[in-house]
């Protein structure tokens, strides 16, 4: 008799469990019906637009796809999609969320591996976005700065900035901009000295920035400038601010050549109009700053001629002035 009972005790007991295992899993799935207003349980008769005709109907459910409803020959589930247009905004309002999926969880090592992959990249573009965030804020506020040389002094603490964002490539193309655009400031404002450490600066953070030889080419056009001006002693600076640059850029033997052949042709201008002053500075200018310059001896050939053929003049001027003498004082 006692195997009997341990066996219905043990049995009872197994049902007791199942029926609480189920109650709960009922009770923590969420309804997927909504309940369904007195105003819209009757509805009118109507047709959906794949042509089904319903007449007297009941909606007895609401449900995240469609309504279901009730004829005299059954329940039909009807799509939203499916309705009437009033019928369709008056339902869906009113479906049920649809509840999140759950799903299984990886148990196979390419799933885990997959779902590993994924984190790892989520994780890398929230970095990638944090870090572009702190680069465009930190830009924003150097980018504020109208003064070349204090614009100069905040590209070099953010270059040396701690943070990693400083240390991105993308931050330092940024930085190597702005130190270009206050190259141009500052050659604007006349400071070839700050123009060119601009320049130094920005081609320290990325020497292919194709700002940096624009914004040379324009330092080299103002020493253009200061040579017709016959501002040699300014020339000179700019060509002693762009040295260091220049050699970087290997465009060191290009500029001089460059402001010699200015200054030549600035020489022989004068030296055609009797600027004799001015000839002689601009020729002592194209010497110092290239003296192999192959154009130096054309200038000397040609001032030489030109003494020549005045000192020529002015003998046969003297010689007639003195035979018109002679000739007078003889006949009087």
């Amino acid at each position: 008799m006692d195997a009997p009972r341990h066996i219905l005790r043990h049995l009872l007991l197994g049902i007791t469990l199942c029926c609480a295992t189920g109650w709960n899993a009922q009770a923590q799935t969420p309804a997927l019906n909504a309940p369904v207003p007195t105003d819209l349980k009757s509805a009118a008769p109507f047709v959906t637009l794949d042509g089904r005709s319903f007449e007297a109907c009941t909606v007895t459910r609401i449900t995240p796809e469609g309504i279901v409803v009730m004829t005299s020959s059954g329940t039909s589930k009807i799509p939203y999609d499916q309705l009437p247009e009033s019928m369709r905004v008056a339902y869906e309002a009113l479906k049920p969320a649809t509840p999140p999926s759950r799903e299984e969880p990886a148990t196979s090592p390419e799933d885990i591996a997959r779902k590993q992959q994924e984190e790892m990249d989520r994780l890398a573009q929230e970095k990638a976005a944090d870090l572009a965030r702190k680069c465009s804020e930190a830009l924003a506020a150097i980018s504020s700065e109208s003064d070349p040389e204090r614009l100069l002094e905040k590209i070099a603490l953010a270059a040396a900035s701690p943070e990693e964002f400083a240390t991105t490539p993308e931050f330092k193309k940024m930085l190597s901009a702005a130190a270009a655009n206050a190259a141009r400031a500052a050659k604007d404002k006349h400071s070839m000295e700050s123009a060119n450490k601009a320049l130094l600066t920005a081609y320290a953070l990325r020497p292919d920035n194709p700002d940096i030889k624009e914004v040379f080419a324009e330092n080299l056009k103002h020493i253009g400038v200061e040579i017709l001006a016959h501002d040699f002693s300014t020339a000179s600076e700019c060509l002693a601010f762009t040295r260091e640059i220049s050699q970087k850029l290997f465009l060191e033997e290009f500029t001089l050549q460059t402001a010699s052949n200015w200054a030549v042709d600035i020489a022989f201008n004068d030296l055609k109009a009797m600027r004799f002053k001015n000839t002689y500075q601009a020729f002592q200018f194209a010497a110092s700053v290239w003296p192999d310059n192959p154009r130096l001896n054309d200038y000397r050939i040609t001032a030489g001629g030109l003494l020549a053929g005045m000192a020529v003049l002015l003998f046969i001027v003297v010689g007639s002035l003195c035979l018109n003498f002679y000739t007078a004082r003889k006949t009087g």
